[in-house]
Parts: C-alpha cells; sequence; structure tokens
C-alpha cells in the first residue's frame, strides 16, 4: 500500500499473516519523516493516529488479514494518498486508490523505507 492515511484515528487487529508497517510524521512543507516500523503479529491491536501516514507491506507468503475500524465514513474522510513514484500527496478516492496502490505493488521496493 503506497503512503496513505485514514483522515481519523483507526484501530487495527491483526488476524493473520505478516504485514510491516512503517510509520511517517507529515513534516514541514508536506514531506514525510520516518518514525518507526513496526512488524505486529496475530492478536496485535495497531493505534493509528488521526495525523499518522504509514506504509503497509505485506510479509512471507501468506495472506493478511485484519479487523479495521475507523472513527468515521472512510469513503467520506479527507484521506490522502502519496503516489509511490514521485511521493506527490493526492486526495484519496475509490478512482486513484487502486490506480496508486498498483503502481505501489509493482514498484521494485518499498516506498519511503
Amino acid at each position: 500500500m503506497p503512503p496513505h492515511n485514514h483522515g481519523s484515528w483507526a484501530a487495527i487487529r491483526k488476524i493473520s499473516g505478516h504485514e510491516r508497517n512503517h510509520v511517517y510524521w507529515r513534516g514541514g512543507g508536506g514531506g514525510l519523516i520516518r518514525e518507526r516500523k513496526m512488524d505486529p503479529t496475530p492478536g496485535d491491536t495497531l493505534y493509528i493516529p488521526e495525523d499518522v501516514v504509514r506504509v503497509v507491506e505485506c510479509i512471507g507468503d501468506k495472506d493478511v488479514f485484519g479487523l479495521r475500524i475507523y472513527c468515521g465514513d472512510v469513503l467520506g474522510l479527507d484521506r490522502s494518498m502519496w503516489a509511490p513514484i514521485q511521493f506527490g500527496r493526492n486526495r484519496s478516492n475509490g478512482r486513484n486508490t487502486e490506480t496508486l496502490v498498483r503502481r505501489a505493488t509493482a514498484a521494485a521496493r518499498v516506498p519511503l523505507t
């Protein structure tokens, strides 16, 4: 998944599979500053504050499943996604999200790591 925010806080409960979360804060001028990475395991719950930007990378060969709870309508909230090549900020909506996810999936490496 390319760099993105949720437009609200989120709680994510890992059910199965392995993923790596690269967590960023937005710096001055709209740039992203890497803070840390997290590798949650099944049973872990991640709390993602509203202002956090993250990159999600599936690692391993198993599907990743989780229960995601958002504080608001994620289809109607003001969300952003950063394009994985030039890292420009875009409003996230159904039309461009799929395109950005496909580009991130095809990339040779995880963006901003």
